[in-house]
């Protein structure tokens, strides 16, 4: 029997670390989709963006083929689209966010846009688009260790407890960090 989890987050949210770390704990099969881009993924390049495009199909046909039995772990930006039998959200405050892309030296429009794309929790509302609120878990990663994370993964993967379930529910950062939509707004018409 395969078992499929998306980890799915924007940029800098800690995917793969997470990932790898909770993978080598469950003794899991890690697929990492960033790594098939350009291998056995197709691309082209959004030149205004400065970023590589794929398709979902694409996407699919290339995870499916890695598969096996047993458990397995989907590390990557879209992993969210894809088939999955559960689907955990890596999350992280806004401004700690954007500190990290800055960090990675992303250009400033770039920043904006995956700022913007947490803040407003899209990554989520894809995931439940697609498989469901039952199958959706956000974990909060803002000023935690990828090792502590990862714990948080790997309870929810192997106790499944109603419990977890609601301590990784929703998140929501419009009420805290709601003023940065605002902030990006001036910024692009300067």
């Amino acid at each position: 029997m395969r078992t499929i989890i998306a980890m799915s987050g924007v940029p800098g949210t800690g995917k793969t670390v997470v990932a790898k770390i909770a993978a080598k704990k469950l003794s899991a099969n890690l697929i990492d989709i960033k790594a098939l881009v350009g291998k056995d993924i197709p691309y082209t390049i959004d030149k205004d963006r400065r970023t590589k495009v794929v398709g979902t199909r694409d996407v699919e046909k290339a995870v499916t083929a890695r598969l096996v039995d047993g458990l397995n772990i989907v590390d990557g930006h879209y992993s969210h689209l894809l088939r999955a039998d559960m689907v955990i959200v890596l999350r992280c405050a806004p401004p700690t966010l954007e500190a990290c892309l800055k960090r990675r030296r992303w250009s400033a429009a770039k920043i904006r846009e995956n700022v913007a794309c947490e803040l407003l929790d899209e990554i989520t509302q894809e995931a439940v688009g697609v498989h469901g609120e039952k199958k959706v878990i956000e974990i909060d990663t803002t000023k935690r260790s990828p090792y502590a994370v990862a714990g948080d993964v790997v309870d929810v993967l192997v106790h499944l407890s109603t419990e977890l379930h609601k301590k990784h529910r929703r998140i929501d950062w419009t009420e805290r960090y709601g003023y940065l939509l605002a902030t990006f707004s001036a910024r692009q018409r300067v």
